[in-house]
């Protein structure tokens, strides 16, 4: 093998082997290896987004369907057993768009809490979510933490901070109000009309293992029902 009258020696003879396979290799990698794992990657990418989609598509058609088996039970009940859905204001007195649920909402919340001395965190979510397609009726979730702990003259009169958890999970059940409502002879009186809610995903965790403790940690998920018109 000569290139320009040079003969080649064995040694270089390898060498060049060497580095036209190294050459070689580069341009493999360049051109082939890299880009089919780059896109073996984003196939990759896209089909876990995929199954990520469908696992919150698979959990909000089934918190759907809670709810709409909720409404039918509501409806199947004889009417003055019926929990009202209440449609709240939008506008304040400025005539400012406001969330009228969540106006309310807060305003019994702190008369449930504040009186005690307790602070609740509550996570509001997104807005609340149409029940079914041309429907008038909104579900807003909140999901609501809270902790107990017997030391102050609020609380002395439990027997122990489950009963108090106990105490205030129903009141958070027995949302409403008072209102003036229609009798059937034509009058009209005030009387405290229960919201419909669902609670669900409900925990009472003690602070030292025991469920009489005197330190409970409260967590539930509440539902409340809303009306547009």
């Amino acid at each position: 093998m000569k290139v320009i009258n040079h003969r080649f020696t064995l040694r270089e003879k390898i060498l060049l082997i060497v580095l036209v396979a190294i050459l070689f290799l580069g341009v493999y990698f360049l051109l082939v290896y890299y880009p089919i794992n780059r896109e073996r990657a984003e196939l990759q990418q896209r089909q876990e987004d995929l199954a990520f989609k469908k696992v919150v598509a698979d959990a909000n058609k089934t918190i759907y369907d809670d709810m709409q088996d909720e409404l039918k039970a509501i409806y199947a009940l004889p009417v003055d057993e019926r929990t009202e859905i209440p449609k709240f204001e939008n506008k304040d007195a400025d005539g400012k768009t406001i969330d009228g649920g969540r106006s309310f909402l807060r305003k019994y919340f702190d008369g449930i809490f504040e009186p005690k001395g307790l602070i609740a965190e509550i996570r509001w979510g997104s807005s609340p979510t149409v029940v079914e397609e041309n429907s008038n009726i909104l579900a807003r979730t909140l999901n609501i933490t809270f902790s107990l702990e017997l030391k102050g003259d609020e609380t002395e009169s439990y027997t122990s901070m489950y009963s108090l958890a106990k105490t205030i999970i129903g009141e958070i059940l027995n949302v409403g109000e008072e209102k003036e409502v229609q009798n059937d002879d034509g009058s009209s009186s005030v009387k405290y009309v229960h919201y419909r809610c669902l609670m669900n995903n409900v925990s009472i965790s003690p602070a030292k293992g025991d469920i009489q403790s005197d330190a409970v940690t409260v967590t539930c998920a509440v539902t409340f029902y809303e009306r547009t018109k």
